[in-house]
């Protein structure tokens, strides 16, 4: 967690002093609307309210900030997954792929995307699943993710977005099954590269 959140303040630290340098030389700073107290330079960090939910002034970091909020609730997580099991992950799942989020929790600090992606992965851990078993299972997920990408271009659907992220995540490990079990993807050589890029280009 100090790794992530050593970027986290630093990279939101330095787009809000690029904010205070551009109000301070007369610029119109509509995201501040001119005030910059403590409570707003909080919700820099935290989030700002809009149409779609709340987010850090760097925006795309917002998955960083609910992993420290999930963090904070992962006991509950981990009862619900241990109790409920399926049951549990289909009504999470179910929530997502609908874009139903959790009034409060979405308003400030946890979407229901960050709810959805933790317990899953929490639930495969738990019940000692092999993801790459499951996507061998069901590759159709995999093929659909073409058709699904088009489509959610074509479209704008929450729910189709939301299938075609899934898919396009089956899409990701049925790469890995096909590269075979006795061979190995460099991924940490990748991965370093991986956060440095989603920040530049996101």
């Amino acid at each position: 967690m100090k790794s992530l959140l050593t970027p986290y303040l630093i990279w939101n630290s330095l787009i809000l002093l690029v904010y205070v340098i551009f109000y301070t030389l007369g610029y119109n700073v509509t995201k501040f609307n001119g005030n910059f107290d403590l409570f707003t330079i909080f919700k820099s960090f935290i989030g700002f309210k809009d149409e779609t939910g709340a987010f850090p002034i760097v925006y795309q970091m917002w998955f960083i900030r609910d992993l420290f909020c999930i963090v904070l609730i992962s006991p509950l997580i981990f009862y619900l997954v241990c109790k409920l099991k399926f049951y549990y992950i289909g009504i999470i799942s179910l929530l997502w792929v609908l874009g139903i989020e959790i009034p409060v929790l979405g308003d400030y600090c946890l979407s229901m995307a960050s709810i959805f992606f933790f317990s899953f992965g929490a639930y495969f851990s738990i019940m000692r699943i092999d993801v790459l078993n499951v996507v061998e299972k069901i590759k159709i997920m995999a093929y659909l993710y073409p058709l699904l990408l088009i489509l959610d271009v074509l479209l704008k659907s929450t729910v189709l977005h939301n299938v075609a992220i899934l898919s396009g995540i089956f899409f990701g490990f049925f790469i890995l099954w096909i590269y075979g079990p006795d061979r190995k993807i460099e991924a940490n050589a990748i991965s370093r590269f991986i956060f440095l890029l989603y920040i530049r280009y996101s």
